[in-house]
């Protein structure tokens, strides 16, 4: 046997790359497949909001208050997790999570009133907040075993399952099949799913350096709380950019560059489908050029074509621009939590949590802000905003430069890891 074999990889010929041990292989489809679900099970509920809203005969501004439930239900969940790992531990903490995110889609399907369904998607916010961090935080030591870059295809698979949860969730709405019958069948379609992938999780025992800290140690150490900080403040640029996109892409194109609808619709599905394209390659990027030239040309790219969009006439150039934004963006969110769960002294978990609540907060703020700046200088102006800021990370970009002594004990490199 090898010297890299015991160490906990597996090798072919002289010469060929190392493999993984198999733990590390079955602890990364798990946690694939946990990114895929929980995509899967919120897509089912975006994909049928607009029957609940006629089930339940609500106005639009009812339904825009009542849809902050999950953002702040979010915020709230992601403050839960580190004091849950510090108690629970990581791997227990993530399969509660993710059995919760399903089960929490029963509530919002049996709400009878807009009272009910704005506390069932507290719940439904709550629960994906605590997953989206559990699982991130898992993902960084899944990543760390693997030795190279595999974070982006993590973030791929959540965007993946949202448009199979939004595709089914169509295909039911098609079928005249309830809200609430559709969501019932996710529910219980999920939760054996995601009780089976957790059983593939990585022990709490194989613990990285940035993990390992004496008792009573603080989860984000003085020292360190700068650079958290300033991930977290580019994340919220990044996520700002997406969430414009998400609420202003189709509306620009529409109103702005007078498409019709179809084609206006266009431009969120370039923005979504560049991102997913780009995430399926962002590892190899991230592998070859380094965390911090991907983030600086990922930002580049998506600030300079979304520039590039707004200035060129035609509705066709637009929606180019929001292709780009969503390709260069892609990278971005992942390699900033997986720096933000590799700094050493802190836990992953606190620095995932602190760096996806900043963020989340540009997801939340950075829509209606660009509503208010569009009514001063119009929208075309307001959507150069989130492009401007991403000036910020291309300057900035060497936060995610990953500490070499971040990797020292990754799992399967120094042998405790093994199949």
């Amino acid at each position: 046997m090898s010297e890299q074999s015991r160490a906990g990889t597996v090798t072919t010929d002289a010469g060929d790359k190392p493999r993984p041990a198999p733990t590390a292989l079955h602890a990364r489809v798990a946690t694939a497949v946990v990114f895929l679900l929980n995509g899967a099970a919120f897509g089912s509920w975006v994909g049928r909001i607009p029957d609940v809203k006629r089930a339940l005969e609500l106005q639009n501004g009812e339904l825009g208050l009542i849809l902050l439930g999950p953002a702040v239900g979010a915020v709230l969940g992601m403050q839960l997790v580190p004091p849950a790992i510090a108690r629970f531990g990581e791997r227990r903490t993530l399969r509660v999570a993710a059995l919760l995110m399903p089960l929490v889609l029963l509530p919002v399907a049996y709400a009878g009133g807009p009272v009910s369904l704005a506390a069932a998607l507290v719940a439904l916010g709550a629960s994906n907040g605590l997953l989206d961090v559990s699982m991130n935080a898992q993902a960084v030591r899944v990543e760390r075993g693997y030795g190279r870059p595999i974070m982006s295809s993590f973030h791929a698979w959540f965007s993946m399952g949202g448009f199979l949860g939004v595709g089914v969730a169509g295909l039911a709405a098609q079928a005249d099949v309830s809200a609430r019958a559709s969501l019932t069948a996710t529910a219980l379609a999920l939760t054996p799913l995601m009780l089976a992938a957790g059983t593939r999780l990585l022990p709490d025992g194989y613990a990285t350096v940035a993990e390992e800290r004496p008792a009573g140690a603080r989860a984000i150490p003085r020292g360190v709380g700068r650079r958290v900080l300033l991930l977290g403040v580019l994340a919220f640029i990044c996520l700002l950019g997406e969430g414009a996109a998400a609420d202003w892409s189709a509306v620009y194109v529409r109103d702005e560059r007078d498409a019709g609808p179809g084609l206006a619709t266009a431009a969120y599905a370039a923005f979504s489908l560049c991102m997913t394209l780009g995430r399926l390659v962002g590892d190899r990027a991230t592998g070859a050029w380094g965390p911090v030239r991907t983030v600086r040309r990922g930002a580049a790219l998506a600030g300079a074509g979304l520039l590039a969009g707004l200035l060129l006439p035609g509705s066709l150039a637009a929606i180019a621009g929001f292709a780009l934004l969503g390709a260069g963006l892609s990278v971005l969110v992942p390699v900033l939590f997986s720096a933000a769960g590799s700094i050493p002294g802190a836990a992953a978990g606190a620095g995932i949590a602190r760096v996806s609540t900043l963020g989340y907060l540009g997801f939340l703020v950075g829509p209606p802000v660009i509503g208010g700046i569009a009514e001063l200088v119009g929208l075309g102006a307001a959507l150069a905003v989130p492009a401007l800021l991403l000036v910020v990370v291309v300057l900035t970009a060497g936060a995610v430069r990953v500490d070499e002594e971040a990797g020292d004990a990754d799992p399967v490199r120094d042998g405790s890891l093994r199949a």
